[in-house]
């Protein structure tokens, strides 16, 4: 009676992980007892480094020093070579150690046997070259593991995890399929970005979009300009982005061409853990001379001058261009940049342009 109340409990809890945000403490704690652990937790890597560990009734030092250190030495992370576990593997330390070597394991030895993890038992949710994501659970105890894991029970309880984050990936595409068609009706094109600027997904219509209309490109998985001014625009966008905010650059191109750019964050999720998931839209943008900057210059006080050379920083000209096509010095235009900042209490030319382009 009890294995079965455990069972429910496991698989009652492992059904919750479609829902917006995974609630891991209460998996964990459910499942536990049905995987014959005392605690356990949820891990997410990327590139082989830890983004986030939550572990429930573990020792919380535990994190800590897995965080700082022992995640190089994990004796479950893949070891490179493109061997990638498929989401449903179960991993067992006992068997990795058979292969490594117990007896002079650092791993084992100095991070295991000290937080009282005899047996971790790991299950793979998701696993590629950049990103991954296990749950695992922890026991004081070592025991043979293939025959329990393949047991019905068990299976049973696998299986539920992994309807539930199928649940959680249809209800991802949908989201997707749905918004890049409302942004096709407006001419736009919608692209998913996570934290560290890379690009998880790109619509149709965002090659074809970038290619023919600015000098804005994705290359290597990431957006790409020419002008350095402008990645690093990108990326420091990417950071300051907050929810509920949105943050619009125009990204200048050849003759006079241009894109809108603007950043928010994704209220559907899109990962199993807590980091956010940008949104990208592009449309086309205005020329410099479309560019509606008057109300600002005028609440502002520039100058006709002044407002021209604002113009042109927010077209992506740099200080020489500005120089050279209105046939003054560069230390003119310096001080007219240093002018137009001060009067919009700006610091920096970053934040001046985002000014601009809000305003426009």
């Amino acid at each position: 009676m009890e294995n079965a109340l455990a069972f429910k409990r496991a698989v009652d809890a492992a059904r919750h992980l479609s829902d917006p945000t995974p609630p891991w403490a209460d998996f964990i704690r459910s499942s536990a007892e049905l995987m014959r652990g005392y605690g356990g937790g949820f891990l997410s890597l990327e590139t082989g480094k830890p983004v986030e560990l939550q572990e429930f009734d573990v020792d919380r030092s535990a994190v800590t020093e897995y965080i700082s250190h022992f995640h190089r030495h994990d004796i479950l992370v893949t070891q490179g070579g493109g061997a990638f576990r498929p989401p449903g593997t179960w991993l067992d330390t006992q068997k990795a150690l058979q292969r490594v070597g117990e007896r002079n394991n650092a791993y084992y030895h100095d991070f295991m046997r000290k937080h009282r993890m005899n047996q971790m038992v790991v299950l793979v949710l998701e696993e590629n070259e950049r990103y991954a994501t296990t749950i695992n659970f922890q026991r004081d105890h070592v025991e043979e593991t293939d025959q329990f894991l393949a047991s019905e029970p068990i299976v049973t309880f696998n299986k539920a995890i992994q309807e539930a984050l199928a649940k959680r990936r249809e209800k991802a595409s949908q989201w997707i399929v749905s918004a890049e068609a409302v942004l096709r009706g407006f001419g736009e094109a919608l692209c998913l970005v996570d934290s560290g600027g890379v690009v998880l997904h790109a619509s149709p219509l965002a090659g074809s979009f970038l290619e023919g209309n600015c000098s804005l490109r994705i290359r290597n998985g990431r957006f790409w300009h020419p002008s350095e001014k402008v990645r690093d625009l990108i990326s420091s966008s990417f950071a300051k982005v907050a929810p509920g905010k949105s943050c619009r650059m125009l990204s200048p191109g050849e003759r006079g061409r241009t894109c809108l750019f603007e950043i928010s964050i994704a209220e559907q999720p899109y990962r199993l853990d807590s980091r956010s998931i940008l949104v990208v839209r592009l449309r086309p943008g205005r020329a410099k001379e479309d560019l509606c900057l008057d109300p600002l210059c005028t609440s502002i006080g520039l100058t006709k001058a002044e407002a021209a050379v604002l113009h042109a920083m927010v077209s992506g000209e740099k200080a020489a261009d500005i120089a050279a096509a209105h046939g003054v010095a560069i230390n003119t235009v310096r001080k007219q940049i240093a002018t137009v900042m001060s009067k919009a209490g700006c610091t920096r030319q970053v934040d001046l342009v985002r000014m601009a382009l809000a305003a426009a």
